[in-house]
């Protein structure tokens, strides 16, 4: 019988410099190793024997890896297809998330809260990985739009919790990764994450995947000093959005105090259907300027 050295593969895993591994790229480093990996039963250098087998594989490695505490098996069942990852020690949350796409990125609720743009802790993590093809335009009636907005929106049924965060990974339109940054972090690794003008659309666009319209007003607020509307209506006509989503935009900046010149950039959108804040309003009432349904007293 062979005994694993989990010391020797443990100064491997530290000279990688990466803490989150898939099980191709984990059996990518190992593979060649492995011969040094194992002793004869009964030498206890290197911190003693974590495993004993009698033919030692790259499945056997990483089993005795998981078994020795040396990495951490992280599986995440989502329903379309599950995520396994290999974590070698602290590994953060975001971080472990990043590794499922490393064109995906964070958004909604999640980018508000790493712009700064809320007070609340979010307990559901947001994770885009956009479709591979663009969307197409589209012809608005009013009546479609009315039967639209009084339906419950479509929500992402792609949702996993891990250690008691809720992970919903959503496929986005196409946008050409639009407004989409990196987001260095202390003590953590680098994220991917929409910036201040993409997260404040997405937010409008999807409230409910941005804690409700009431964050996301909270969020215009808090993005006054921030924000460059120039930039965000650049951004709107580059998304050619079929609802006039500019409408909500309006009626959230004019509600955060935003000055009467930032409000005309909004105006300059055509405004031609009375719009929604958001789906399924009970008793809503019409704002005039921007020809938008808002909850009564919001």
């Amino acid at each position: 019988m062979l005994d694993f050295d989990r010391t020797k593969a443990t100064d491997v895993l530290q000279e990688a410099g990466c803490r989150v591994f898939t099980s191709t790229e984990l059996a990518g480093l190992i593979q060649d190793r492995i011969p040094e990996w194992y002793q004869n039963g009964g030498d206890e250098s290197g911190g003693g024997p974590a495993q004993a087998v009698k033919t030692p594989t790259v499945s056997a490695a990483i089993e005795a890896l998981v078994k020795a505490r040396v990495l951490e098996k992280a599986v995440l069942p989502f329903p379309y297809r599950q995520d396994t990852r290999y974590l070698f020690g602290k590994v953060d949350l975001l971080d472990l998330i990043q590794s499922l796409n490393k064109d995906g990125y964070f958004s909604h609720l999640t980018a508000i809260f790493l712009n700064n743009l809320t007070e609340q802790i979010p307990k559901t993590v947001y994770f885009n990985i956009e479709q591979r093809l663009s969307g197409g335009d589209g012809q608005l009636t009013q009546e479609a739009l009315n039967r639209a907005f009084k339906a419950e929106p479509r929500v992402s049924s792609n949702v996993v919790e891990y250690k008691g965060t809720r992970i919903v990974k959503l496929n986005g339109r196409n946008t050409h990764q639009l407004g989409v940054v990196a987001k260095n972090r202390s003590q953590a690794g680098a994220v991917r994450i929409t910036d201040i003008e993409r997260t404040l659309i997405d937010a409008t666009v999807r409230p409910a995947y941005a804690g409700g319209i009431a964050i996301v007003a909270e969020a215009f607020k808090l993005a006054h000093d921030l924000l460059s509307v120039n930039k965000l209506t650049a951004y709107l006509r580059k998304l050619r959005y079929v609802y006039p989503y500019h409408q909500a935009i309006g009626f959230y900046m004019e509600r955060a105090g935003y000055g009467e010149p930032l409000l005309k950039l909004l105006e300059h959108f055509p405004i031609e259907y009375d719009f929604y804040l958001h789906h399924a309003m009970r008793s809503p009432v019409l704002n005039k300027r921007w020809r938008l349904y808002v909850p009564k007293g919001f």
